[in-house]
């Protein structure tokens, strides 16, 4: 059998594009694989957080580098509201933890050189009350600005 130099080569090119695609398939469906366990071990984690420590209900988003690497909904609305599941639209109350959201998010702007722990109010906002015109950044930061609301705040839910 006599086989042409030529015939070889491209054999040997065929061969290897088709283990390189194989391997791009595995290494896909090994991520897909991956991420199902890995979504279902989360899952599993939080109904036992849930079941364990009496919570209703949970949504949670893990993000990474502004993607999307997992989304659920897991429980009810509320524990006496058997028919309700938590969903996109459930609102939460947040209590304290937007504190710790503005703090993280106003560091983060001071890192970057957006934001600065002396800027006063009055930098970003007309029409402020005489006594606030003095407050800064980190007055607020650190609960040391005085501001008292007198109205008690609305609150509306999500539609």
């Amino acid at each position: 059998m006599n086989i042409k130099p030529s015939n070889i080569f491209n054999l040997s090119r065929l061969l290897l594009v088709s283990m390189v695609l194989l391997a791009q398939n595995s290494v896909a469906s090994t991520k897909v694989k991956m991420t199902q366990v890995l979504n279902n071990e989360i899952d599993t984690y939080l109904s036992e957080v849930i079941r364990t420590h009496d919570i209703p209900g949970i949504g949670i988003a893990i993000i990474k580098n502004n993607k999307l690497l997992y989304k659920n909904y897991l429980g009810l609305n509320n524990k006496n509201d058997t028919s309700t599941p938590i969903n996109a639209k459930t609102a939460f109350r947040l209590y304290s933890l937007s504190k710790i959201i503005i703090t993280v998010s106003a560091f983060k702007l001071i890192e970057s050189k957006k934001l600065s722990l002396d800027n006063k109010l009055s930098d970003y906002f007309d029409n402020l009350p005489s006594v606030w015109k003095n407050i800064t950044i980190k007055h607020l930061l650190s609960h040391l600005s005085l501001i008292h609301i007198s109205e008690p705040t609305r609150r509306t839910p999500i539609s």
